[in-house]
């Protein structure tokens, strides 16, 4: 059983977004941007343990492998923009395929969508179009093959796998497809494995997207609407659906027992921060209603041949569409959390409910931790997100150093602080009883390090990374919080 993450490249800039949106866009520019709509809703989503990443940094492609690994996440299908040779975003496919240290395997999806004032392809303001007449299926397959011959790339009967997200647009897509077969076979392959999305916005049938010469199609979600409840929030212009039943109807859809039909999932989706207004929000408030989504996934393919047993999240890091299993500052980890514990679920064969960290009692979840403001402080993480976090703390906060676990920083001076090792200096650290903020991607093994010398979360250590002045019953104190 594999689980693939979809991901989206588009956390860097480039020359045609400076253009179309101004110096410096990525995807992180909508993310920051957006503000909730209405009582309980969860905007923004903001990353916790991977931070403002720039996907530039091969480092980072190299750190989202380590989680995807950790957390049950068996590949990563990537985005591909191919406009007739006109490559967009395709920098961190290209150093992923030089880079051996991003270990996940992976597989390419074309999205093959007209780009688009409105982020959904269908907009007449039109930045950059798809042009089928003159594609040519020679040149597409000349630059994918690097990548169908990489090891890591997924395979299925020795065929390399190719998503294709809006089939109903291509013009003469059969003769295509019978190209890109032609094309593998002579690169050595037993031909290619044509995946077809079922989108929201697809007219085709299963029947009529197997005819044009696609193996399996995957149920692209959200596409579920029909059917599922919708909730009154006051809003005109947005649409916002109960997740619970979004899955119901999700679940529901009939699979034809002669085709290959893969189904997709999401922890979460809104794109408010890409449409404002215009959006449409599904928002999950408990890991356990997508846990039960993924596991009943995952046994409408069990009886497939194995490596057609294939579930797809929607996403790895869709942020902007609120679609993401990377860690965020309200549920953390929670997410990568229900989908390795659905794998491990799913192979003993019985779907169990978990009472995550904090899920039980949002309060809790979402609780600030109030010190004194003598309280010593110190930031575990000498990095870019170390000296983030420092610039949040207010002035005037008594704040001793930073903590970082390369001895090599030892003594270092950051900020015009010390940077401490713990190994070295734990004594002296432990002695002040101090709030260490951890601010690395290692917080599981910096928290399993710091309990042995009897440190309590949310007492002497948390991964809360917000610092304000505030009064409780008239006293000034420091409140160490989260965005939400």
């Amino acid at each position: 059983m594999k689980l693939i993450a979809f991901y989206l490249p588009q956390f860097h800039p480039i020359k045609e977004n400076d253009e179309w949106w101004g110096k410096g866009f990525t995807e992180w520019t909508n993310v920051t941007k957006s503000k909730p709509l209405f009582e309980g809703h969860y905007q923004p989503h903001l990353p916790s343990e991977l931070g403002f990443y720039d996907l530039r940094l091969p480092s980072v492609m190299e750190e989202q492998s380590k989680l995807a690994k950790k957390y049950g996440i068996d590949a990563f299908c990537y985005y591909h923009y191919w406009f007739n040779e006109k490559l967009l975003l395709e920098k961190p496919i290209e150093m992923m395929l030089e880079n051996p240290n991003v270990e996940t395997s992976f597989c390419l999806c074309w999205a093959n969508e007209n780009w688009s004032r409105r982020w959904d392809g269908k907009e007449k303001e039109i930045l950059i179009s798809q042009n089928y007449e003159t594609y040519s299926a020679k040149k597409h397959m000349d630059w994918l093959i690097p990548y169908f011959n990489d090891p890591r790339y997924l395979k299925i009967d020795g065929k390399p796998i190719f998503l294709v997200y809006s089939a109903m647009d291509i013009e003469n897509l059969k003769s295509i497809i019978a190209e890109w077969n032609e094309y593998s076979i002579g690169a050595g392959f037993e031909g290619i494995y044509t995946v077809a999305a079922n989108t929201n916005y697809n007219k085709l049938t299963y029947d009529e997207l197997i005819e044009l010469g696609f193996n399996a199609i995957y149920n692209f979600e959200p596409k579920s609407f029909k059917g599922s409840k919708t909730l009154n929030v006051g809003l005109t212009k947005t649409d916002v659906y109960n997740y619970k039943s979004f899955v119901d109807t999700s679940l529901n859809m009939e699979y034809p027992e002669n085709l290959t039909i893969f189904p997709t999932v999401f922890p979460n989706w809104d794109n408010t921060a890409r449409r404002r207004e215009n959006a449409i929000v599904i928002q999950n408030e408990d890991p356990n209603e997508y846990s039960y989504w993924l596991y009943k996934s995952m046994e409408k393919v069990k009886n497939y041949e194995t490596e057609k047993q294939i579930v797809f999240i929607n996403a790895w890091n869709e942020w902007a569409e609120g679609a993401h299993l990377e860690p965020d500052m309200k549920n953390g980890k929670l997410y990568l959390e229900a989908t390795l514990e659905t794998k491990n679920n799913f192979t003993n064969g019985e779907y169990l409910v978990k009472d995550y960290t904090g899920i039980k009692n949002k309060k809790e979840l979402n609780k600030s931790i109030y010190l004194e403001p003598e309280t010593p402080l110190y930031i575990w993480g000498a990095g870019k997100r170390g000296i983030a976090t420092f610039d949040k703390l207010p002035i005037k906060t008594n704040f001793v150093g930073f903590i970082d676990s390369n001895v090599e920083k030892h003594n270092s001076l950051i900020e015009g602080y010390s940077v401490f090792n713990w190994l070295l200096d734990n004594r002296f650290i432990t002695s002040s009883n101090p709030m260490i903020l951890i601010a690395s991607a290692y917080e599981d093994e910096i928290m399993e390090l710091i309990q042995q010398y009897g440190f309590e979360d949310g007492k002497n250590y948390t991964n809360k990374l917000n610092v304000k002045w505030t009064n409780i019953e008239g006293k000034r104190c420091m409140e160490i919080y989260d965005f939400v």
